[in-house]
């Protein structure tokens, strides 16, 4: 029997806009095209959320030779991430050029490079995007050393400004009609090293895209660097990752910080039910809707395709990349037909069900939390129930017990306290919910979660 598994960085079969995309798109287009240049827009989305989709959309309807595409995450073990940046920069608008022109933006590319070079000779850079400057303070003379800091200041100003100039002259030579303007989209940030997409905002704002990248041509009008950078990337990260970069700000927040940098900020959409309903019913064939029923319908008294769009638009899985690979994991189980029958018979009501698919979808979600239901103490599982409980009542009359780390980052982990509620209910009694790994046998009852994961481990899942 086939089953054809989907991949995430594809169209799903048979919709054109299976998440509801098509107008997040164009207000993406619109802010690109419209956002005073330099200018740097950022697309938030968690994990999943869709946004290189949406900024793939974006990068595919720009004209060629002014777009750039580039994924940081593969050069973030280098010190230096601005040249690998230039040098896509440099490939992406030559394709489009040959002879004068593509040597005219290898020359200015050079130049900029040769710039920035200098800067790092100085090991200045480093101390730009993400060194300690208090220890170098603390080691300052200023009668000694006071004549010669201030001149190394002057220095790294100079640098940071020709660095500047020097970037507005290669986008000039792109991008060479007043109109034009030259699109980086910068994805896959959610894969690096938190200090890493740190390092990265702050080098293309310090520069490539800041006050000081447009120069005045005698008593004419501003020359600006025509150049949009737009970050597809996770709040949540980045948030993280500013506050480990600058422990010592506690007025530094995540949140100002991002709005300093960034000119606009937009939102990848959330998903809906009704979307997710139709989406399965596109990626399902005749045959694998016909067996979802017979495993889950429950003599009638559950909508197979309501009960789980209803599973899979919780906060905890809506999420395109998730969905997808939530759906792959129920073809498989639904492969097999003996499998299939075996679930009917022990599905006996709607409501457990639902918790099952619920376990399923968070077997892919929450791979961590399932080693761990498995393996906790009986007391290790009470204990995330109460800080479980704690975080859904914050009028809680008594405080939970101190939860190890692993609690905590468990009830911290988004979406997580929806997976729990749709799996154990409100009393999050995950303890009443293991039990012996051998005493569910097909043709039985299925009622608690170790039984849910014993008939997916005996399948493989």
């Amino acid at each position: 029997m086939g089953t054809t598994l989907l991949a995430d960085h594809i169209r799903p079969i048979g919709l054109a806009d299976p998440f509801g995309q098509r107008p997040a798109a164009a207000t993406l287009r619109t802010a690109a095209e419209s956002l005073p240049a330099p200018g740097c827009l950022a697309l938030y989305g968690g994990w999943g959320a869709g946004k290189t989709t949406l900024l793939r959309d974006l990068y595919e309807g720009w004209a060629p030779g002014r777009r750039v595409w580039f994924d940081p995450w593969l050069y973030e073990r280098r010190q230096d991430v601005l040249t690998p940046l230039l040098t896509a920069i440099v490939e992406a608008t030559t394709e489009q050029h040959r002879g004068e022109k593509a040597n005219e933006i290898r020359k200015k590319a050079g130049a900029l490079l040769r710039v920035l070079a200098t800067l790092t000779a100085q090991a200045v850079w480093g101390r730009l995007v993400g060194g300690d400057w208090s220890k170098a303070l603390e080691k300052l003379d200023p009668v000694k050393d006071g004549r010669e800091a201030l001149a190394k200041l002057g220095q790294v100003h100079d640098a940071v400004r020709h660095a500047r100039d020097r970037f507005r002259e290669l986008v000039e030579v792109v991008c060479p009609a007043p109109t034009d303007r030259l699109l980086i989209c910068l994805d896959d940030l959610d894969r690096c090293l938190p200090a890493s997409v740190v390092q990265l905002i702050e080098a293309v704002k310090l520069l490539l895209c800041g006050a000081d990248s447009y120069t005045f041509a005698g008593d004419g009008p501003a020359v600006q660097c025509r150049a949009v950078f737009v970050f597809a990337l996770d709040r949540q990260i980045v948030g993280e990752a500013i506050r480990d970069q600058y422990p010592k700000a506690s007025l530094y927040t995540g949140e100002n910080y991002l709005e300093k940098i960034f000119d606009l900020s937009l939102e990848a959409p959330p998903i809906t039910q009704v979307q997710i309903k139709d989406f399965v019913h596109h990626q399902l064939d005749e045959a694998e809707r016909g067996r979802l029923a017979r495993a889950f319908s429950v003599r009638g008294q559950l909508d197979v395709g309501d009960g789980l769009s209803q599973v899979l638009a919780t906060g905890a899985f809506a999420n395109p990349r998730v969905t997808v690979r939530i759906l792959n994991r129920i073809k498989l189980l639904l492969a097999d037909e003996a499998r299939v029958d075996q679930l009917g018979a022990a599905l006996d009501n709607a409501t457990m069900a639902k918790r099952f698919l619920a376990w399923v979808a968070g077997v892919e979600r929450y791979r961590t939390f399932r080693h761990f239901f498995r393996r906790a103490s009986t007391e290790e599982l009470r204990l995330l129930g109460e800080h479980c409980r704690g975080r859904l009542d914050a009028y809680a009359s008594q405080s939970p017990r101190e939860a190890t780390a692993e609690i905590v980052e468990f009830i911290h982990t988004p979406g997580f306290l929806g997976f729990a509620q749709a799996v154990a209910s409100d009393t999050f009694d995950f303890a009443a919910q293991r039990t012996s790994l051998d005493e569910w046998s097909p043709g039985q009852p299925l009622s608690t979660l170790t039984q849910f994961d014993d008939l997916l481990r005996r399948a493989g899942l």
